[in-house]
């Protein structure tokens, strides 16, 4: 959507709410695809203007403007190095005092003129959005979608104390998307600015899975799949060692590991299974933008990551009857109810990883029950009204309350601005 519309005084005016999202990443992660639906659902259901703010062209933006949402582009730095994805410049001063010239000139060059109700942010990794906020004196939320350290390893510049306590004090609401980062970041008695939205996904098959390829390439194999970052949290060496201990045991299996991932972590994982029997029976799929086909080819889908904070690979499984085996940890037993819609085990034990997979190929109608409750779970428990909707209600409600900024966020500016 071009620019120019957003300076059509009567466009503003027939849209219920105008909101600035601020995104970390122009890719299509989880986080990414669960903001193209947020936006979507906000402009079509609910009348909202949605500007997206994001740190390069990638197909991010392509698909935030297919859905009528307007974008823009601002160089930034995250205020935490992710150990995958250094940044060339380590001067963390530089970087950030970059980012700060950036952001003035993204508000006196666009963001007044649009003149946004609230800012919301859609990830802990970056705290322009809350700066924003302050600067145009409008309310601001917090969109937290990751453990921080827990999940990905990030390394705040800050104490990570000090970084909760910002998102606090910096923000008028606060949604997470699992009971687990809630409790694990903000507690058991979080204030009533703080809630847990599930997300939704609408998965129309007849468009998305018209990819008849086949990745998975042994015909009476049980065929196994583990998709998103390949990073050392994500547990794919669980998948790879269990995989070998199916082998020891004599089973049928192939497994997909799909996605992209640091250079020199995959090349680890390609020397394990290099030779002998496992090369074979694993193979690597580089990262595809719609990988419901390959969801759909799979008999189980395997989530192995040390603390997933949602797991949207889970839902998006489930959405196509495909039973799940998950890590006992994070925010994934809020999704998986041990026997009837998936399997647990505890991350780390591939020697568990391996009896579960085991236990379904030797009860095959097991895996046809547990799909089916994993596509009912879905379906009753994660709808259009309980996410954009909700999110919808909460935003309408913050309009024209006073922004807050936070004594450590102004330390923060007055550090680096």
């Amino acid at each position: 959507m071009s620019f120019e519309i957003l300076k059509n005084e009567n466009h503003f005016k027939k849209k219920s709410l105008r909101v600035c999202f601020f995104s970390h990443m122009s890719h299509l992660g989880g986080a990414e695809r669960s903001l193209i639906e947020l936006v979507k659902e906000l402009i079509e259901d609910h009348g909202v203007m949605c500007s997206v703010v994001l740190p390069g062209s990638g197909p991010l933006r392509r698909h935030l403007e297919e859905v009528g949402a307007s974008t823009l582009i601002f160089k930034c730095s995250w205020w935490c190095d992710d150990p995958y994805y250094l940044p060339p410049e380590n001067d963390i001063w530089l970087r950030l005092n970059n980012s700060f010239q950036n952001l003035h000139e993204l508000v006196r060059q666009n963001l007044i003129e649009i003149n946004p109700d609230i800012i919301v942010t859609n990830t802990i990794t970056i705290p322009w959005g809350a700066i924003t906020a302050s600067l145009l004196n409008r309310p601001h939320v917090w969109f937290i979608r990751e453990f921080g350290e827990l999940d990905y390893d990030l390394k705040f510049f800050l104490p990570f104390d000090e970084v909760i306590n910002i998102i606090k004090k910096s923000s008028n609401f606060i949604i997470t998307n699992s009971n687990a980062i809630q409790k694990t970041l903000f507690g058991t008695t979080a204030g009533h600015n703080v809630r847990t939205i599930y997300r939704y996904i609408d998965i129309h098959c007849d468009t998305n899975c018209r990819d008849e390829r086949n990745i998975f390439t042994k015909t009476n194999a049980i065929k196994l799949l583990i998709l998103g970052r390949i990073a050392a949290n994500k547990g794919q060496k669980d998948a790879i060692f269990a995989v070998k201990e199916l082998i020891k045991r004599k089973k049928d299996v192939e497994l997909i590991i799909m996605g992209p991932g640091e250079p020199v972590y995959i090349k680890e994982l390609k020397e394990i299974v290099k030779d002998g029997p496992l090369k074979p029976r694993i193979k690597f799929v580089d990262f595809m933008e719609n990988p419901y086909p390959v969801i759909r080819q799979a008999d189980i889908v395997l989530v192995c990551s040390r603390a997933e904070a949602f797991g949207r690979a889970i839902l998006e499984s489930m959405l196509f009857k495909k039973p799940v085996i998950g890590t006992n940890s994070g925010g994934t037993p809020e999704l998986i109810k041990e026997e009837y819609n998936g399997l647990l085990y505890e991350y780390g034990n591939f020697k568990q990883l391996a009896d579960k997979i085991e236990y379904l190929i030797n009860n095959s109608e097991k895996i046809k029950e547990l799909g089916e409750n994993g596509y009912k779970f879905s379906r009753e428990n994660f709808s259009k009204k309980n996410y954009g909707g909700e999110i919808f209600n909460i935003l309408k409600g913050l309009k024209n309350q006073t922004p807050l900024l936070s004594p450590e966020l102004q330390l923060f500016i007055k550090r680096y601005g």
